[in-house]
């Protein structure tokens, strides 16, 4: 894949929109912990969702945060 291709790719209105909503997503789910969603009966269960819900909005960011620069490094992606 080359630098073009990527560009190309992040700006279509389509990739824009499936953008925003994984933000929407990702603002919902931190709301939610900071509502106390995450809140449960005993202490292991809140730990495990707690942990859960983090651990989704990390992935999130990593996705919303993906350059071809870290394609690059981390997949061994190259430009063709």
């Amino acid at each position: 894949m080359t630098k073009e291709t990527f560009m190309e790719w992040r700006s279509q209105a389509t990739t824009v929109e499936v953008f925003k909503k994984i933000e929407d997503m990702k603002k919902a789910l931190q709301d939610g912990l900071c509502n106390g969603q995450t809140l449960c009966t005993r202490a292991d269960e809140t730990h495990g969702v707690t942990a859960g819900m983090v651990g989704t909005i990390r992935g999130l960011d990593q996705l919303l945060n993906i350059s071809y620069e870290d394609e690059v490094e981390d997949d061994g992606w190259r430009e063709k």
